[in-house]
């Protein structure tokens, strides 16, 4: 989206003839907008004074640019504790490295801020020697790939969980490298590379199929006291884009940014005398969740020429929004649907005014920054690494056993697979492939007693299912029965939302989750059923 078209053109002109240009009333989300209308081709450097603003500039750009051109380059977090953050902060940090030393054509932004860049890196060679490209239709052996995992510091387990780890299981090889938030899969004929995958590490279903992976170790993002200036990495015509310089002016790192070119979003105080580009941009009106205000100022807007946008992610806020407007017989804005702004303002040069749904709400805005490592709580092949042999298990078929860890085993082909061992009664074994997992449970007692382990081939197991199943048909059966009263009866149906209710509901602080809102959802469509209402919602309070 174009705003400020004049200011934006004259800044477009002066960062091709000047080593530093200055920028005055660019406030907002409106300095990203026009930041992204400005920059065409490059590696842009953009610089804020913390992570928190850092993040929400990366968010705005991930909305205002096209494709994967935006990373965000944190702190290497030497003193978080190892966890799904600590991995993030590892694949966006390393991303953000690598692509800066492999970046020759196009655009791309590089969103940081002063302790992230002033941390050392490995030297040019280092990062490149640790580097490990390969190919669909390469020939490279099995044996390179683990000397060289090994090497770069990976950990060799049976099923990868999290960056820096690698499997191998006959021909398939999984590494997660640091440079993806998705581990890889690579497949080998002979020692050809016969397809490579990225997957979910959770339920180790296929994600994309790439035509080439960059594995690269963590050793990349680590700090370390004998390395360089990340400065070292970055090409000669990189553009720094400088917001609220005057609050780090004074560090260690601004020194070697004098040597590319500088654009100061907002004129530090002793550079006030210098030529500006002048913006008029000022912050979205505060209305305090009175829809009726919000109403009639975009209607007034509407009818003295102003464009109006509304940014929002959710479909459901824009609706509601979108009623509750109707409702009070406003103009409609439009609605930009799927992005979101972190900030809304009004650019009063092109009359154009970006409002966010979130703050018309007055709710709390959540980024979700790229390249995030999230792990499952469902019971998933990485979980086989928390049981520990001894540990009492549970097979659908078999009834209860005790885990005897993953081993391998060969078919008629001699490829090895990873199955695992559940001892039974009179140490008679079962092996069961990783693809039944779904067979295997672990085993719970309310009392804590250890369990009766069962014999393969007796009745026991099998008695006991089908006393368990005879007990579930009973019920079944009382169940069947008060239904079909309930559905014979009749209850009070209310009526639909009205956008009293809808106000109320958007005055709410905290966005729902997916599952919140499907729940809400179902319990509307029962309480606006004439038959009786039956449900139960589950959830749970997190600290």
């Amino acid at each position: 989206m174009l705003i400020s078209e004049n200011s934006t053109r004259n800044l477009k002109d002066r960062i091709s003839s000047f080593p530093e240009v200055f920028c005055s009333g660019l406030f907002l989300s409106a300095k990203w907008m026009v930041l992204s209308n400005v920059s065409n081709s490059g590696l842009n450097l953009i610089v804020l004074p913390d992570r928190e603003s850092a993040e929400y500039c990366a968010a705005d750009l991930y909305g205002l640019t096209e494709g994967d051109v935006v990373f965000f380059l944190p702190a290497s977090g030497k003193n978080v504790e190892r966890s799904n953050y600590k991995s993030s902060i590892g694949v966006q940090r390393t991303s953000a490295i690598e692509k800066i030393m492999s970046f020759y054509d196009g655009i791309i932004y590089i969103v940081t801020f002063p302790d992230a860049l002033e941390e050392l890196i490995p030297d040019r060679s280092s990062i490149s020697s640790s580097l490990l490209k390969l190919k669909t239709g390469d020939e490279i052996s099995h044996e390179y790939i683990i000397e060289k995992l090994c090497l770069d510091g990976f950990e060799k387990v049976d099923f990868v969980s999290m960056p820096g780890q690698f499997a191998i299981r006959g021909s398939i090889v999984d590494i997660f490298s640091y440079s993806n938030s998705l581990p890889y899969r690579i497949s080998f004929w002979g020692n050809e590379i016969e397809s490579i995958k990225t997957f979910d590490s959770n339920t180790q279903l296929t994600k994309e199929v790439c035509p080439q992976a960059d594995i690269i170790s963590g050793k990349v993002s680590e700090q370390t006291d004998d390395g360089v200036s990340i400065f070292t990495i970055f090409p000669e015509n990189t553009t720094v884009w400088l917001d609220s310089f005057d609050t780090y002016s004074e560090r260690d790192f601004v020194s070697e940014i004098s040597r590319y070119r500088r654009v100061y979003l907002d004129t530090p105080v002793q550079r006030r005398k210098e030529e500006q580009v002048r913006f008029n941009i000022k912050p979205q009106p505060t209305f305090n969740k009175n829809f009726e205000l919000l109403s009639a100022d975009i209607t007034t807007k509407i009818e003295n020429g102003y464009k109006v946008f509304v940014f929002g992610e959710k479909e459901s806020q824009l609706e509601r929004l979108s009623s509750i407007l109707s409702q009070n017989e406003g103009r409609i804005p439009f609605f930009v649907r799927g992005r979101n702004i972190h900030s809304g303002f009004i650019d009063e040069s092109d009359r154009i005014c970006c409002y966010t749904d979130h703050e018309i709400f007055d709710r709390f805005h959540r980024v979700q920054m790229r390249r995030t490592v999230e792990k499952s709580e469902q019971l998933t092949l990485n979980d086989l690494n928390s049981f520990n042999i001894g540990d009492y298990v549970v097979h659908m078929d078999h009834g209860v056993g005790v885990f005897g860890g993953l081993v391998k085993m060969y078919d008629e082909y001699g490829r090895a697979h990873e199955v695992v061992k559940i001892t039974y009664k009179d140490n008679d074994v079962v092996f069961v492939s990783v693809n039944s997992l779904h067979k295997i449970s672990r085993f719970r007692s309310r009392d804590g007693e250890p369990p009766k382990i069962h014999k393969l081939g007796s009745k026991t197991w099998n008695t006991l299912k089908s006393s368990a199943k005879s007990r579930v048909k009973d019920i079944a059966k009382d169940l069947i029965r008060l239904y079909a009263k309930r559905r014979a009866s009749e209850g009070f149906a209310f009526s639909a939302d009205t956008y009293l209710q809808e106000e109320l509901e958007s005055s709410f602080m905290y966005e729902d989750t997916p599952d919140q809102e499907a729940a809400t959802i179902a319990v509307k469509r029962d309480m606006e059923d004439r038959c009786p209402m039956d449900r139960l919602i589950c959830g749970e309070r997190r600290k």
